[in-house]
């Protein structure tokens, strides 16, 4: 196969660079993101029962639905919430479970289940929760126009955007849905003798469409309908609803109509001023930049024939941050690679070097083909990805390369040269890029929501190696043969060098050569001392790490674009005195240049928005470009001081998350069956965390404090009048919010319009309801001869976490400060309490570091397995494989102490992985020393000798494999963005903060390891001398013996 593709060499240069210019093209038409789009195992369920109370709830539709869920196998978490008017269910599942036969099992379990919920409750609604729903863009109308216009404008826009094939949903806020009221004096009511139900049904009657059947007279079949639908709001003031002493009473008679708004349960304002918001998702799959652009080329082109004082703002732009983080990566690796052809061209000229370069963009574009023709998209993971492998993809290439180097200047036909070079170093090179994809491998069966994140890393890298593996073997002799010339100079230094490595005259190397030969003919004479020596300082390492590390984290801290300022209040506040809390706050902030512009949502039901029910209002502060602010932190800490002078709120500012993170740091739910010992045993671990200054912000699930009325009828009163209590909640309805008594259809609005019967404004308050009087037959009563009303303390909510009583808990920490640590100290706290009854959960981030760093453990594992096998088979030594892995524990040893030198906690994820790539990358060093080892006792050295003059001769190829793959990741660990087009230097970019981490624990150890491999490898292997007898690796034919000692 490799003297086919050499002796073809036009047909495989064609092959290489139509393989380049196919992977260009997708390149240009592969999806773009940032973040990977990942299903999460989350199954979200709510059941809705008008008037319900949580107590109610809990012990009607949460606890049989748990019953009956708890059955399903895969289940890791159950959730539930008992509230007022509704009960909902969280069901998280196992990562490994398919999420399709999950949703049918969940509908299966519910049908079954519902003959035991109440007859008034309304079908459960059941969904899958799915991240591509998320909004990728918002689109914000303000301006100088009044409300009906602005809410028109968007309604249009929205219809408009939602044509867009690629656009799945756009949600808009800041809407007012439009009614009708039909606004009645009590007084009136009582004049005529009418009831709510009255007035009802004479508007809902005359307001139809009856098909009244067909007639068939022999001569045809006619349909007949009476249509009696009303068209226009004012009809209904001549809408006739009573008979009242021969005369027709009117509406008009009792009140008025008016086109109005239902009461605002939201308000949205960006920078203070009204705005008409359209959040929009794409469809899955669907590049996202260019989606984006649809969008607003769609909106720019509309706002052409819209008022001028119009003003559209985009907020949270996924499009502009992809752009930017594909910008820096992409820049990125044209650094790295550039570094890496520095080396390669330094070392071993510029032939070589092109040659070397070919094979950047020959895998990668061939990768970028792969990844197109998966259906995968190109994400912030598989860019990095890209940047991890430069160094790796051109180790192949440099091993050949040079192999073939020696041999031109040996005097060699280059196309001779290169074919044996490929022929030669075939199965050290296979050998090395099968160990370094089999560390990967074990990533693709990560669980959870962080390995469907990660589980791009491992196929990128697999494919990338694969690429690069078969442009070394099959395409780079062909290439060589026709780019490398044979030398008409031959360079006698680098003779001299290459005669006294291979014909044994290693005192007369010269330079960094006989730098090195000096100290290992040294570590050699005593190697059994040398490896006591070397071991004893790993294992330092590691001991030390053990006692003073900084702890660990689950996930890098990465500079945000954006900070949610969340403020709450308790108490039972009014829509407008919300909105004027919100507006005092925003009046603090809005003098912050370094905020672009920020987004207030004012909301009266802060559980309909998944917030803490006694939230008010969020304001979302979108910062300018990081570039020309300080650091986030610094600006939320300038916004804390501001708002606290706010009097009558509570608030904290929180960070937009990056990566797959979840909530705040510290997150753990306290439960058991007994209510009282949860509230105790809560009110104890806050007191505590409140009193230590490393917890920040810390909120429990317990219902705000709040008051609710209750009208307790006394039946047998109400009976003595005919008066249900039906009828006194229609007139409760009217001093609320309208009782509903038909509905109208009109061109200006999709929805059909509600049409509601309501008291004045003036009548609509508590002290009024009290008073006020039910009609019945020719009279009416006051409501207090009837019934009890009273104002009771509000429980709004009751939390179950895995069908059980439970309070959550949730804060910040300081900066620096590890969350690790302070939940050991959380269940110190708890353990103090001897509580037998309760138990303490940790979830969140926590959660996921446990189960990442369980996985990883148990991935590194398997991959040291998997490569020792390897190991094995390739040199049939159980001690020379040994030698090999030894790299393992060096590499690890490097990564702890880079660490603590740094000072730096071990990130699970990041540092977790990092250990796991370097294991394999490596292994690279002492599979090429090993190899060459084995090699020359073959050829009949003694076992000195070959491991000395195998670790000369692989001098070169290893720092030169191990330097690449350094360089190609150094702009990371020193967190620098070159912008070669722009010619802009960045440091510290959120793109590369993202994996600084992981580039520094793969640089750093496998720049420790890799001195320690050139210098104790070679002690290792005359250590082990009883291991191997003389004659075992003598000449076995005639073509070794051929080969002699020029090989």
């Amino acid at each position: 196969m490799l003297d086919f593709f050499t002796q073809h060499k036009r047909t495989t240069v064609v092959l290489l660079l139509f393989s380049i210019f196919v992977g260009y093209l997708s390149y240009l038409k592969i999806p773009k993101e940032n973040n990977p789009d990942v299903k999460i195992p989350v199954i979200y369920m709510l059941v809705m029962q008008q008037g319900i109370s949580p107590e109610d709830s809990e012990q009607l539709i949460v606890k049989p639905l748990e019953t009956a869920l708890r059955s399903i196998s895969g289940i890791k978490h159950i959730t539930s919430h008992a509230y007022e008017g509704s009960a909902s269910i969280i069901l998280e599942f196992n990562s490994n479970v398919d999420q399709d036969k999950a949703l049918e099992d969940v509908r299966n379990k519910v049908d079954d289940t519902k003959n035991q919920l109440p007859k008034d409750a309304d079908t459960p609604v059941i969904q899958q929760v799915d991240l591509s729903l998320f909004p990728v863009l918002n689109v914000i109308l303000s301006g100088d126009l009044d409300q009906r216009t602005l809410i028109s404008i968007g309604r249009e826009m929205k219809n408009r955007i939602k044509m867009i094939p690629e656009v799945l949903e756009v949600d808009i806020s800041g809407d007012r849905v439009p009614l009708v009221e039909i606004l009645v004096k009590p007084s009136k009511l009582g004049l005529y003798n009418l009831n709510p139900s009255m007035v009802g049904e004479f508007i809902s009657k005359n307001n139809m469409l009856i098909t009244a059947g067909k007639i068939d007279n022999g001569g045809g079949a006619y349909q007949i309908k009476i249509k009696n639908l009303i068209e226009t709001y004012e009809e209904l003031l001549d809408f006739p609803i009573a008979n009242y002493n021969g005369a027709v009473v009117k509406i008009r008679d009792i009140g008025e109509v008016k086109y109005s708004f239902k009461d605002s349960t939201t308000i949205a304002r960006i920078n203070g001023k009204p705005v008409i918001a359209l959040a929009v998702s794409k469809r899955n799959g669907a590049n996202i930049i260019n989606t984006l652009e649809k969008i607003k080329n769609l909106v720019e082109s509309a706002k052409q024939n819209l008022p001028k004082n119009l003003h559209i703002t985009y907020s949270n732009d996924e499009a502009n941050e992809i752009k930017e983080t594909l910008s820096d990566l992409e820049n990125g690796i044209l650094l790295a690679g550039l570094l890496v052809l520095l080396i390669v061209f330094s070392t071993m000229g510029l032939g070589s070097s092109i040659l070397v370069a070919f094979s950047l963009p020959a895998s990668f574009f061939a990768t970028i083909l792969l990844l197109y023709m998966c259906g995968y998209t190109l994400n912030i993971i598989v860019l990095f990805s890209l940047i991890l492998s430069i160094g790796m993809v051109v180790d192949d290439a440099i091993v050949v390369s040079e192999y073939a180097d020696r041999k031109i200047t040996e005097g060699e036909l280059p196309s001779k040269a290169f074919l044996n070079a490929a022929k030669r170093m075939l199965w050290p090179i296979v050998t090395s890029t099968l160990v370094k994809i089999i560390v990967f491998l074990p990533l693709l069966f990560w669980p959870g929501v962080v390995g469907n994140f990660m589980k791009y890393m491992p196929i990128t890298v697999t494919m990338i190696l694969t690429c690069s593996l078969l442009f070394a073997l099959f395409f780079q002799p062909s290439i060589g043969a026709i780019l490398i010339k044979k030398p008409t100079n031959i360079d006698s230094k680098k003779v001299n060098e290459i005669y006294a490595s291979e014909n044994g005259a290693l005192s007369d190397l010269q330079g960094i050569y006989k730098a090195y030969y000096n100290v290992l003919i040294k570590l050699t004479s005593k190697p059994k001392r040398s490896i006591i020596l070397l071991f004893a300082g790993i294992i330092g390492i590691y001991v030390v790490f053990g006692f003073f590390s900084k702890g660990f984290e689950f996930f890098p801290d990465i500079e945000p674009k954006n900070s949610l300022l969340v403020i709450r209040s308790s108490g039972n506040l009014s829509m407008k005195q919300r909105d004027l809390i919100a507006a005092e706050v925003e009046s603090k902030i809005a003098h912050f240049k370094e905020i672009k512009h920020f987004y207030t949502k004012i909301v009266a039901d802060a559980r309909s928005q998944n917030l803490k029910d006694d939230t008010i209002a969020t304001i979302d502060m979108e910062f300018v470009d990081w570039k020309t602010r300080r650091k986030a932190q610094v600006i939320q800490e300038d916004v804390k001081k501001a708002v606290k002078t706010v009097k009558g709120i509570k608030f904290e500012v929180l960070s937009g998350d990056s990566g797959p993170k979840s909530g705040k740091p510290i997150w753990f739910s306290i439960r058991g069956d007994d209510w009282n010992s949860i509230k105790k045993a809560t009110t104890h671990i806050v007191t505590l965390m409140k009193k230590d200054d490393k917890f920040v912000d810390v909120e429990t699930s317990e219902p705000s404090e709040g008051l609710e009325y209750r009208i307790n009828v006394n039946r047998r009163l109400a009976a003595k009048y005919n008066i249900t209590a039906a009828n006194v909640g229609q007139i409760v309805q009217m001093a609320t919010g309208g009782l509903l008594v038909s509905k109208y259809i009109t061109k200006d609005y999709d929805n059909e319009i509600d049409i509601v019967v309501r008291f004045p404004e003036e009548y609509r308050n508590i002290d009024w309801i009290k008073n006020v009087r039910i009609p019945y037959g020719s009279g009416s009563v006051p409501l207090e001869c009837l019934a009890e009303t009273k104002a009771t303390q509000k429980r709004s909510e009751i939390l179950h976490v895995d069908c059980v009583r439970a309070i959550t808990i949730q804060s910040d920490v300081k900066p620096g400060v590890i969350p690790e640590k302070q939940i050991e100290l959380i269940q110190q706290w708890f353990s103090e309490l001897g509580e037998q009854q309760m138990s303490i959960i940790v979830h969140g981030d926590l959660e996921s570091q446990k189960e990442s760093g369980s996985f990883l453990g148990s991935a590194f594992l398997s991959a040291i397995i998997m490569m020792f096998v390897v190991m094995l088979t390739q040199f049939n030594s159980f001690y020379n494989a040994l030698v090999v892995m030894s790299s393992v524990v060096l590499s690890t040893g490097g990564v702890l102490l880079g660490l603590m030198l740094s000072n730096q906690a071990f990130g699970v994820v990041m540092c977790g992985i990092g250990i796991i790539a370097l294991s394999g990358i490596v292994l690279n060093n002492n599979i090429i020393l090993i190899d060459t080892y084995q090699h020359l006792r073959k050829l009949g050295h003694t076992i000195e000798d070959a491991a000395i003059r195998a670790a000369v001769q692989r001098f070169r190829p290893i720092t030169l494999t191990a330097s690449t793959a350094i360089l190609g990741l150094l702009p990371l660990v020193l967190g620098l963005t070159i912008n070669i087009i722009d010619r802009e230097v960045l440091y510290d970019a959120p793109s590369s903060q993202w994996w600084k981490q992981l580039s520094a624990s793969i640089a750093g150890g496998l720049t420790f390891a890799t001195i320690l491999t050139l210098f104790f490898t070679p002690c290792m292997i005359l250590l082990g001398k009883r291991f191997e007898k003389e004659d075992e690796l003598q000449p076995q034919d005639e073509e070794v013996q051929k080969e002699g000692i020029t090989s």
